[in-house]
């Protein structure tokens, strides 16, 4: 009898041990493949990563995607939320700065004028017209018609409250 009780005590162990192994090789790969990132603040944590350039139907349709803050002076800009935040920064050109936190992105930009009210909030839709038709149907006025810029297209629009928002749509 002791000796069943040894072999079912090794079983459960041993199925205990394929359990972990399984979920330890389930996260190594899903870290390998940039489907999650670990909390760098909390590094017994994950967070699902956004993946950026892959918006297609049923994806990220009409949420919002990006936060883009006029700025007077980019340089000063990321000197701030890089020391404050830890925040990475790419490099667009002397007009652009993309800002990342580690989950969500946006950008720095100094081709409009700083303007009251707070950051630019974008949203993504897969069919930019659709989600327009609906934005006017819905009351909302245009603000910025449709324009290109090299990531896609986008119009700026206010809501009932006179708060501004941008919708952009990938090329």
């Amino acid at each position: 009898m002791a000796a069943n009780a040894g072999l079912a005590t090794s079983l459960r162990c041993g199925l205990l041990w394929t359990k972990v192994y399984t979920h330890f090789l389930r996260v190594w790969w899903f870290l390998w493949a940039g489907i999650y990132r670990i909390d760098q603040h909390n590094p017994g944590h994950l967070h699902a990563l956004e993946r950026h350039g892959s918006h297609g139907p049923g994806s990220a349709d009409r949420q919002i995607d990006n936060i883009e803050f006029n700025v007077a002076d980019i340089a000063r800009s990321k000197a701030f939320y890089g020391a404050v935040f830890d925040w990475a920064f790419t490099d667009y050109g002397p007009t652009y700065t993309e800002f990342s936190d580690g989950r969500l992105t946006g950008g720095f930009t100094t081709g409009e004028p700083v303007r009251p009210g707070g950051p630019l909030v974008i949203l993504y839709a897969d069919d930019l017209a659709d989600t327009q038709r609906r934005i006017e149907a819905a009351g909302a006025a245009i603000s910025r018609p449709v324009f290109a810029f090299p990531g896609g297209r986008r119009f700026h629009f206010t809501d009932p409250d006179g708060y501004e928002l941008a919708v952009w749509s990938a090329p």
